[in-house]
């Protein structure tokens, strides 16, 4: 049965482990945002990862190969990979606009803060609203797949716990 899996790839290397999932035929997705970066004293918007070093898989029927993929550097989940739920990855898409995921603006929480999620692929989680290193980025650190993940959740699908 087909599923989607999370490969974290070497530092710097997402491009080269696209290219080379590629050549496999497998399918990935690697959701993006915009961030803001300060160069030669202007500030620009650069297209970046929403999350650094990770990588979606689907997967069909074959993924051991995925283990010796030049540029991934393991899957989730050790010998079998995790399975990550496909309304998690369209939650995700959702959210998209031009290929750009469009961050939720947090004003009611503060870092943190627990919250309870009340709808979507995770609600009746527990979490923690957590700052990103970019200023601009809060997301919900979850216990998910038996790692703590970070996740995006629109703000008024939270209350506080």
């Amino acid at each position: 049965m087909p599923f989607w899996t999370v490969a974290r790839t070497h530092p710097n290397s997402e491009k080269i482990a696209i290219d080379n999932l590629k050549r496999q035929d497998f399918i990935y997705y690697q959701p993006k945002i915009l961030e803001r970066k300060l160069r030669k004293q202007r500030i620009q918007y650069v297209e970046a990862p929403l999350f650094p070093c990770y990588l979606f898989v689907y997967v069909i029927d074959k993924w051991r190969s995925l283990h010796s993929t030049h540029g991934i550097a393991a899957l989730l989940g050790g010998s079998s990979p995790s399975i990550v739920r496909n309304d998690v990855i369209d939650d995700l898409r959702a959210r998209e606009h031009n290929g750009i995921i469009q961050l939720p603006k947090l004003k009611q929480f503060e870092i943190g803060d627990k919250v309870s999620i009340q709808s979507g692929a995770f609600a009746g989680h527990l979490a923690l609203v957590e700052r990103m290193p970019s200023k601009e980025r809060q997301k919900i650190l979850l216990a998910l797949l038996s790692n703590k993940i970070r996740v995006l959740v629109a703000e008024d699908d939270l209350i506080a716990a």
